[in-house]
């Protein structure tokens, strides 16, 4: 994807915070559980994801979640070659790595000890930054394979789906602290004969924006009330 294009998606970012009146800014950071899904096996990895956010129109019961981020998908397969002294397997790698942009409508309940449950759903667009295969020989004796990385063709540009998330935070002063767990499914395929099938189970920190200013409009009440 062009470097312009990333921009422009940071920009739509900011102004729904803008016009949302962001409430609550939020860094996410954790792993995904990926398989591609064709017609040979493939076994899944568990690659880093990393998002930037924000929550806003929130309305007691339920809030508005807008993110950008970071997220590898991916698969590998094992080749196994014998040998007279030794056994040697072919590692088959896929990396595709790409900007995740959602919005989300979420569903939420307060406990009485301070913890909130949430469940949400909403669009999701995934934009490919790059694709590789690598090889490389995972072997028990010598070997004369060399360890190869190529661009991987014929994945799509884009990916249109949804994002279903789901998880838990408590607030801690102006800070808090979250646990979230997504499914990502996806309408568009990766490629030709090629589905995935993501999890993304992440640890968020969130700031409260305007919490000094409403504590200084309160305390500012008090007084005048007094």
């Amino acid at each position: 994807m062009k470097k312009k294009s990333c921009v422009w998606l940071v920009c739509v970012l900011l102004c729904l915070a803008s016009v949302g009146k962001a409430q609550v800014v939020t860094l996410e950071n954790g792993f995904a559980i990926t398989s591609l899904r064709s017609g040979i096996g493939l076994d899944k990895v568990y690659p880093y994801q990393v998002a930037l956010g924000m929550q806003y129109a929130d309305k007691g019961w339920f809030n508005l979640s807008s993110n950008i981020g970071y997220l590898r998908r991916g698969a590998q397969v094992e080749l196994a070659s014998s040998y007279v002294d030794y056994d040697e397997q072919i590692i088959m790698k896929s990396k595709l790595h790409y900007i995740t942009l959602n919005t989300t409508f979420d569903i939420k309940k307060t406990s009485r000890d301070g913890y909130t449950f949430f469940v949400g759903a909403g669009p999701r667009l995934d934009f490919n930054l790059k694709s590789t295969i690598e090889m490389y020989a995972d072997y028990s004796g010598p070997s004369d394979f060399e360890p190869t990385k190529e661009k991987l063709d014929g994945i799509h540009t884009v990916l249109f789906g949804l994002k279903c998330v789901g998880g838990i935070r408590k607030d801690f002063g102006n800070m808090q602290l979250g646990l979230n767990i997504a499914y990502l499914p996806s309408f568009t395929k990766l490629a030709y004969k090629v589905h995935d099938r993501t999890f993304t189970f992440g640890l968020s920190l969130g700031y409260k924006l305007g919490a000094g200013k409403e504590k200084a409009e309160t305390i500012r009440s008090v007084r005048r009330h007094k």
